[in-house]
């Protein structure tokens, strides 16, 4: 009688890993087919282990990245061409304890890899007292700011001081406290951006990743635009970064 039930129950969890395998293997399938809906380009519906050199995608096991696809955003900082986010869903695991003790917990998390059109260095931010960080910079301290309450609610490390403090002026720094919720880290001419608050993607979480996105490019300084124009053998302009017109509507 035992070994029948012991039957039953593992056909019954094998049964019930099926049908949960199908139902994830749908859910991913409805965010591609959104993705395409939009005009976004597909990568790859999955992507194991993708080894990206941020931490987070060091870390457990069972490592994925899933819906991966790229918004072009051109326009999106004034005076520069040729930004874009690739945004995706990524798993990990993490196993602790053994035996009957054994426990697994999944992560997920909704992200964006931006590249810039731009070299802001290597500098990372998020809100203080989150959990789950991000930047795995030791040795760098938090770097404090004029702004006596941007540096109270938010954790800034650069491996360059000047870095930090030429990417986050006064009007981005303002920007940032109208708009929370992300982690992010910028190495070369990229960035991770990570909705803070875990969870499965869905439409409405990519949606939110990408309008952050496009506020955060649209503010970034004058300065540092004019310095890739020069870059790019540009003359420098007024209206760049969030000195243009359009930057400064977004604020309003």
């Amino acid at each position: 009688m035992e070994i029948v039930v012991f039957i039953v129950l593992a056909a019954l969890a094998a049964a019930f890993a099926w049908w949960a395998a199908e139902q994830e293997k749908k859910r991913v399938e409805a965010l591609v087919l959104w993705q395409g809906a939009r005009g976004f380009e597909l990568v790859a519906r999955r992507r194991d282990n993708p080894g990206w050199h941020w931490d987070l995608f060091q870390r457990g096991h069972s490592r994925r990245a899933q819906a991966l696809a790229i918004v072009r955003l051109p326009t999106a900082t004034p005076g520069l061409d040729g930004a874009a986010a690739m945004l995706f869903e990524y798993h990990y695991a993490i196993t602790s304890g053994s035996g009957k003790n054994r426990r697994t917990r999944h992560y997920w998390q909704t992200c964006a890899i931006l590249d810039l059109a731009f070299d802001p260095g290597h500098v990372a931010f998020e809100a203080e007292g989150v959990g789950d960080k991000l930047a795995a910079m030791f040795g760098f301290d938090d770097i404090d700011f004029e702004d006596a309450e941007f540096s109270q609610r938010f954790k800034v490390k650069a491996e360059r001081k000047k870095d930090a403090w030429d990417l986050l002026d006064g009007a981005l720094m303002t920007w940032l406290k109208d708009h929370p919720g992300v982690q992010f880290e910028s190495r070369q001419r990229q960035a991770l951006v990570v909705l803070e608050s875990r969870g499965k993607a869905s439409p409405q979480r990519f949606e939110a990743l990408l309008s952050w996105s496009r506020g955060f490019l649209a503010q970034v300084p004058r300065p540092l635009v004019n310095a890739e124009r020069a870059r790019l053998s540009l003359p420098p302009i007024m209206q760049a970064g969030n000195a243009s017109s359009a930057s400064r509507a977004e604020r309003n």
